[in-house]
């Protein structure tokens, strides 16, 4: 069927790649509708930093960390298990693949040239203007970095990005799910 359904997609237009993506954007709507208002049980905020707050407040309760009872045998099991795996990860000599001159210029060479900046204040057009000869200094600080698993602070930041499970109304905390993004990739 999936053969059928992909010919049948690319015999509409001489374009096929065109033709594909074109047909996907009218099955695969986006139906996760943006909101502007949290329902509380009490209260619907509307304010932008009411809700985030209290988005924040609720996902921080969810993804605490359980209290476990040790006085349970399989919590006991578990723990058990979760030590050892860790030991064993610690044990674990595996060497960090380096990169290198090559790799990083096509890197920079794919980068779309934009002008805006992320949290690491760098924007594309600036790493698109590096000169050469900085290329390998940089080839030579990211090895070092990883070999010694140093990584800037601004490499661990997470951007919340917070989706309505509901086709229409006002969502409530449980009717939304986080999608957590490295603030490179978001």
């Amino acid at each position: 069927k999936w053969g059928e359904f992909l010919s049948k997609i690319q015999e509409t237009n001489d374009n096929k790649e065109q033709a594909f993506w074109l047909y996907l954007s009218r099955i695969y709507k986006h139906r996760s509708l943006p909101f502007s208002k949290l329902d509380t049980s009490t209260a619907i905020l509307t304010n932008e930093n009411e809700i985030k707050d209290k988005l924040y407040r609720y996902y921080s309760e969810q993804f605490q960390t359980p209290n476990t009872d040790m006085s349970d045998p399989y919590e006991v099991q578990i723990d058990i298990e979760y030590l050892e795996r860790m030991n064993k990860l610690a044990m674990a000599n595996e060497s960090v693949e380096t990169t290198n001159i090559v790799a990083i210029k096509k890197q920079i060479s794919q980068l779309k040239p934009k002008k805006s900046c992320e949290f690491d204040a760098v924007s594309n057009y600036m790493i698109k203007k590096i000169p050469l000869g900085c290329i390998s200094c940089l080839a030579n600080c990211f090895n070092t970095w990883l070999k010694e698993y140093r990584y800037p602070d601004v490499w661990k930041l997470v951007k919340i990005i917070t989706l309505n499970k509901l086709k229409a109304g006002v969502p409530l905390c449980d009717q939304t799910r986080p999608i957590s993004l490295l603030a490179a990739h978001s």
